[in-house]
């Protein structure tokens, strides 16, 4: 199960917007992680899990999200593996 935490997004006129989401992924009580997923949203906001792995076009929009989420105070979050990775 994964829960939505924070968010924020990028729209297209009449269009799907792309987000920016820290996550709680849970298998049980006892095991959860979090972590930064990007996903596509429809116009009427409804996430739009079947576009995988997020494409993004260009790496504006990562930097643009990922501003939007330092800005509202969020974007600093680190998951518990954060400095497993080099």
């Amino acid at each position: 199960m994964v829960q939505v935490l924070k968010e924020v997004g990028l729209h297209r006129s009449s269009k799907d917007s792309i987000w920016l989401q820290w996550c709680d992924y849970s298998e049980n009580t006892d095991n959860s992680e979090t972590g930064y997923r990007f996903i596509w949203k429809d116009p009427e906001g409804k996430m739009q899990p079947h576009r995988g792995q997020a494409r993004i076009p260009n790496l504006y929009l990562a930097d643009a999200l990922i501003s939007k989420a330092r800005l509202q105070g969020w974007g600093h979050e680190l998951a518990a593996d954060a400095h497993d990775w080099t």
